[in-house]
């Protein structure tokens, strides 16, 4: 069966939703220590993000957590577009009338720099170049000032993973967005390398052994957690020492 973006996110959306009420509901991925992990090296990043008094817009916003901790730090305005049905109601109900979000169809409904900032993250990697060529062409029409980009890119060989996953040398997403009449101003290596192959390694091992499908969303049991937590101290460590490799890398750009 081919990749349905709409059809496979509200899929993940759903084993979120199914997670226990005192479940990890703002990880648009898997659970886990690992998986907090990254998110605690995001919302650092999002931090140095300037929002108070402005629009903010999020294309692929999941379950709604960066919107609403862009909305605490003061941002004046919240939209969310994301394609997958599920994800839209997760975020509506997560948000309620603090934002506006919506189903995205590939086009915008909004005018030329409407928006002060305009965000993705781990969205543009599950696009083909193509695709990504065309929500860039949105994105930095309707962006007004600053496009943060997270994604996951490569130092090294740029890859494919099937037809739903595409880790691409940080360069070619700047080239992109400079052609689009923004300038870059930050690039940061949110280096979580060590600590994601640990990680990886573990959920294989353990879907070995119980033979369960690879399903993003769904909650590691508990021997996977226990691993995760006593591995990570070490991995972080690691992570911390290591130059830049695969992995998450934030780019900051401003409208020329």
């Amino acid at each position: 069966m081919s990749y349905d973006p709409g059809v496979y996110w509200s899929d993940v959306a759903r084993r979120i939703d199914a997670r226990s009420p005192d479940g990890d509901w703002d990880l648009a991925g898997n659970e886990g220590p690992v998986p907090r992990y990254k998110r605690t090296l995001t919302l650092r990043r999002l931090a140095t993000l300037d929002v108070a008094g402005k629009s903010v817009l999020e294309l692929g916003p999941g379950p709604g957590a960066n919107l609403r901790v862009l909305g605490q730090r003061g941002a004046r305005r919240l939209i969310g577009y994301d394609i997958a049905p599920e994800m839209v109601r997760l975020a509506q109900r997560n948000l309620g009338d603090n934002a506006e979000v919506h189903q995205f169809d590939g086009t915008l409904p909004l005018a030329d720099q409407d928006v002060d900032v305009a965000l993705t993250v781990t969205v543009l990697q599950h696009n083909p170049d193509t695709a990504v060529l065309r929500l860039l062409d949105e994105l930095t029409r309707v962006t007004g000032s600053t496009l943060e980009l997270i994604e996951d890119t490569t130092r090294f060989r740029e890859r494919s993973f099937g037809d739903t996953y595409w880790v691409r040398d940080p360069n070619r997403y700047v080239s992109w967005v400079t052609a689009r009449g923004f300038r870059l101003v930050e690039v940061q290596a949110l280096n979580a390398w060590a600590s994601e192959r640990m990680s990886l390694a573990i959920e294989r091992v353990g879907r070995l052994v119980t033979r369960r499908p690879n399903e993003e969303g769904r909650g590691p049991s508990t021997v996977e957690v226990t691993a995760e937590r006593l591995l990570l101290p070490f991995t972080r460590l690691v992570d911390q020492r290591l130059p830049p490799m695969s992995g998450q890398t934030a780019m900051r750009f401003q409208r020329n």
